[in-house]
């Protein structure tokens, strides 16, 4: 983490700072745009997914960050373990916590030791 700034909290947790809140972001934000034809210029609003960073932690030792929507993130979590053959099968995942922090996203999965190493 960089040190704090004068103000006392470091630049990206700065309420001007444009990632601020980044694992709090909702799925789906509308955005501001400016619609480009030919030479003709028109502003507009779209609505764009958003994504943050995700660490899929198992038993406490980090496994992978990857960029994903911040929406359904438990069954992320779920479908990245089977379909990578971490685990066996889906009753092997003991559970699984979602936490949101300033920077992204963590979710947690318990699974068996075997499994994790």
């Amino acid at each position: 983490m960089p040190p704090p700034s004068a103000g006392g909290l470091p630049p990206e947790l700065r309420p001007e700072h444009p990632l601020l809140g980044l694992g709090y972001r909702r799925p789906v934000e509308t955005r501001e745009l400016v619609r480009l034809d030919g030479a003709a210029r028109r502003s507009g609003a779209a609505a764009v997914a958003e994504e943050v960073p995700v660490a899929l932690v198992y038993n406490g030792r980090p496994h992978v960050v990857m960029m994903a929507t911040p929406a359904d993130l438990e069954d992320l979590a779920a479908g990245f373990t089977l379909s990578e053959g971490i685990v066996r099968g889906a009753a092997d995942i003991a559970g699984i916590e979602v936490e949101r922090h300033a920077r992204g996203v963590e979710a947690r999965l318990r699974i068996p030791e075997e499994a994790a190493a």
